[in-house]
């Protein structure tokens, strides 16, 4: 196994069925969780954000050359609702007073000559991760040829559930970008780590764990392992880090709890308005970052294949 396929030592998290408690420590139980089951901040200097795409500093200037190196070349991504919400952003942006708009085609068609276009299709059926793998491929596979272009595809916070087989999801994941990356060499694939969402809490919290059903917290736990595993295995190349921005407040804060020494981040309550998808404030964050990593993926892709002139 090479160095970028070795997987992580993330500890899964399997829920626990919890013994029936006497109504005084049920009562105590229900009482704490109401208080402090949402104690998900962390001290800025010890997980402050270094981008200032996730704080919401970025300005009209700082954006302008990540916009510049977007428009060059064909984006194809393949997504669901979360990444409608990640395409509202951009237009939202575009629509703002970019210089250099990005146009946005809702196709599974191949990008017409103009490089400044995003090419956005749906994928697959949400609950079931496969089908977005095989349907990204089939998507490919209908576009065919292409020149140099970016192509990237993310999964939903459905996909992956407490009962989700981390690694076996992982090992389908890695084959299926192998096969891609062989039939389309001239794709540079960006990978996506999976999306977040917020803690329940309160006495909905408190009746599961006491009946020993599956949380939130126990999904988002999974989600982070298939996240660390994307980030170990693709740590060269390049990744749209959608979990970190999902889990960053606007000050740099980070939305989290542990389970023993794992930190398991979640989506920030300030980025969403139903636990889920994303909000104005997230919405415009994960564009933002989108269109950082697209341009940095699409600088590097220019660099590497540029021919060397004659003296």
């Amino acid at each position: 196994m090479s160095r970028r396929d070795s997987a992580v030592t993330f500890q899964p998290h399997r829920p626990r069925p919890l013994r029936v408690l006497p109504m005084c420590v049920g009562a105590a139980l229900l009482c704490s969780a109401l208080t402090s089951c949402n104690r998900d901040t962390m001290t800025k200097a010890e997980m402050k954000s270094t981008s200032a795409v996730t704080r919401g500093e970025s300005t009209k200037q700082q954006l302008e050359p990540d916009w510049k190196s977007l428009a060059t070349m064909p984006i194809y991504f393949g997504h669901q609702s979360v990444g409608r919400n990640l395409v509202d952003g951009l237009r939202e942006m575009t629509d703002s007073g970019s210089s250099i708009p990005l146009r946005i085609v809702h196709s599974r068609e191949r990008a017409p000559d103009r490089a400044n276009t995003l090419v956005e299709f749906l994928i697959g059926e949400n609950g079931r991760a496969e089908s977005k793998l095989t349907d990204f491929a089939a998507a490919l596979e209908q576009i065919g040829d292409t020149g140099d272009a970016v192509a990237l595809f993310k999964y939903c916070y459905l996909d992956i559930t407490a009962a989700t087989d981390v690694e076996a999801l992982f090992a389908r994941h890695r084959d299926a970008v192998r096969t891609m990356r062989v039939k389309h060499p001239n794709l540079t694939f960006i990978h996506v780590t999976a999306p977040l969402t917020t803690l329940e809490t309160g006495p909905r919290y408190v009746v599961k764990r006491l009946l020993g059903k599956s949380t939130t917290r126990d999904a988002n736990a999974r989600r982070n392992e298939f996240n660390a595993r994307i980030r170990n295995a693709y740590r060269d190349e390049p990744i749209f880090d959608l979990a970190q921005v999902e889990s960053t407040r606007p000050d740099g804060s980070r939305s989290f709890f542990r389970i023993g020494a794992d930190t398991v981040h979640t989506l920030a309550p300030e980025l969403t308005d139903d636990g889920g998808h994303l909000n104005a404030t997230g919405r415009r964050a994960a564009a933002t970052e989108f269109a950082a990593v697209v341009a940095r993926a699409v600088t590097a892709r220019r660099m590497a294949t540029r021919t060397p002139s004659a003296d």
